[in-house]
């Protein structure tokens, strides 16, 4: 399986708007309507990022699944504003 995981940075082809949450992520399954509520606010400021940044995201996939996707986040609210401009955290999400 590992042979078979291509990965390279988030683009508009394929948003992935929404955690990984105990499943594999793909076209198919991604617009689940339990995530309804966070489709449009998350997708919108993706794409943005990835609009104004090139990409917001490193997506490792497999075939046409996404099994995990690193972001680049802003610093924690609780850093100094100034500090908030050099310090960033990343999460990493993995099924």
């Amino acid at each position: 399986m590992a042979d078979n995981i291509v990965v390279e940075m988030m683009s508009n082809e394929f948003v992935v708007w929404r955690c990984l949450h105990s499943e594999l992520l793909a076209r198919s399954n991604v617009n689940s309507p339990a995530w309804e509520q966070f489709h449009e606010r998350n997708e919108s400021f993706l794409v943005k990022m990835i609009e104004i940044y090139g990409s917001c995201a490193v997506v490792a996939k497999d075939a046409d699944h996404v099994v995990a996707r690193l972001l680049k986040e802003a610093a924690e609210r609780r850093i100094e504003p100034e500090a908030a401009k050099i310090r960033h955290t990343v999460r990493l999400d993995l099924v």
